[in-house]
């Protein structure tokens, strides 16, 4: 059995609910055999949180007086803002190098100000170094991630608790 119909509608974009397109795959119970043509009326694509490249990928900060590095993933994109807290929460702080910072940190967003912050729950001081775009590969480290993430001073910033 085959589907010989003149049109087919594919979505998975729910109006009634006010949804944004997440799930781009679907399954037809008929499968269209020798199609002749496609036509492509429209297309939604997400927002993707676009990946860190090389110089992106260090992030360094610092909290209760000791400094704490990691490496963003240069071949990865987030769908959410959601998406990527949950994935530096879970992923890339436990593995911080040094391991242990003190109480817990954790990557927050705050929509109504469309910011992220650190937040210690051990209330330590968090300093964040400033940024100086675009330095040589092989020279200091220039922060380009502390950038991206928001923290756009070329002076080092710091606040006990929340940064």
């Amino acid at each position: 059995m085959s589907l010989s119909a003149g049109l087919i509608f594919l979505s998975s974009y729910n109006n009634q609910a006010s949804e944004t397109s997440t799930d781009f795959s679907l399954t037809l119970s008929v499968p269209v055999t020798k199609g002749k043509k496609l036509r492509l009326l429209a297309a939604t694509l997400p927002n993707l949180f676009m990946p860190f490249a090389k110089k992106d990928a260090p992030w360094t900060f610092n909290v209760a007086g000791t400094d704490y590095t990691m490496l963003f993933p240069t071949n990865r994109r987030w769908a959410t803002i959601a998406d990527f807290t949950s994935y530096v929460n879970t992923v890339m702080f436990p593995a911080a190098t040094p391991a242990a910072m003190p109480g817990t940190v954790t990557l927050n967003y705050d929509a109504n100000r469309n910011q992220l912050y650190l937040l210690s729950t051990a209330n330590a001081l968090i300093t964040m170094p400033g940024w100086a775009w675009n330095n040589y590969e092989g020279t200091s480290i220039s922060y380009n991630s502390n950038y991206r993430l928001g923290w756009t001073s070329d002076n080092s910033v710091s606040a006990t608790g929340t940064l």
